[in-house]
């Protein structure tokens, strides 16, 4: 008799989990733009249950706009500010007001304009 739940989860189950993944964080964008922050915050938490029960990591592409200190899933222009830097871009949320610093690229010091 096999055992069943042990060992590494299969290719389609993780295939599974990030198509769900991906669609609870569609859903929680389209909750915050139309008003339903509890809703958004539920789908965020389901999101992140997913990808801890079947070993999948959230995307960088949802995890950079999720609010570590509520747990809302941000969406520039409705519930945080984006304001960007020399080397980053700041985003704060406007529920608890934490703030996030990304990094991002910057043009290569030769583009910059080079001195003769």
């Amino acid at each position: 008799m096999e055992r069943r739940g042990r060992g590494r989860r299969t290719q389609e189950t993780e295939t599974i989990a990030r198509e769900r993944i991906e669609i609870l964080f569609a859903e929680a964008r389209r909750a915050v733009e139309t008003g339903r922050v509890d809703r958004a915050k539920r789908y965020v938490v389901l999101a992140r249950r997913i990808g801890m029960r079947y070993n999948v990591s959230i995307p960088s592409r949802f995890r950079r706009w999720v609010c570590r200190g509520c747990g809302l899933f941000l969406v520039p222009g409705i519930n945080c500010t984006t304001r960007l830097r020399p080397r980053r871009f700041v985003v704060r949320c406007q529920a608890c007001g934490e703030v996030k610093r990304v990094g991002r690229k910057t043009a290569k010091a030769g583009a910059r304009g080079a001195r003769a």
